[in-house]
């Protein structure tokens, strides 16, 4: 599998107010539950947005996440920040990782 594909059927939520230096194991081990992805996001001068996506490997793990990790503390020192996790869509996390529309070849200009 290539890294950057979504996979449908994994659970996506999203963890607002998060730290500017969070890395993709800091929020798997912060969220204690079995994580297939996070995807920590930047604009387009490169530095990380408020908020980054997290494809938890099913339902169970989505929601215990959920229910342990709200407005909990991400991060140490002058970096913790209180984090808000949400459930999110594959169309949002679709629409954040590639914020370009996807047209299909049939309708592609030539």
């Amino acid at each position: 599998m290539c890294p950057g594909y979504v996979v449908i059927g994994l659970t996506p939520c999203r963890c607002s107010q998060k730290s500017q230096d969070i890395t993709p194991p800091m929020i798997a081990n912060w969220l204690k539950q079995p994580v297939a992805r996070a995807h920590v996001l930047l604009d387009r001068k490169g530095k990380t947005l408020s908020h980054v996506f997290v494809e938890m490997v099913n339902e169970d793990a989505a929601k215990v996440a959920l229910r342990t990790t709200q407005n909990s503390v991400l991060g140490q020192g002058k970096r913790a920040r209180g984090v808000t996790v949400t459930r999110s869509s594959q169309e949002e996390l679709m629409k954040a990782v590639s914020p370009l529309p996807i047209i299909p070849h049939y309708q592609q200009a030539r």
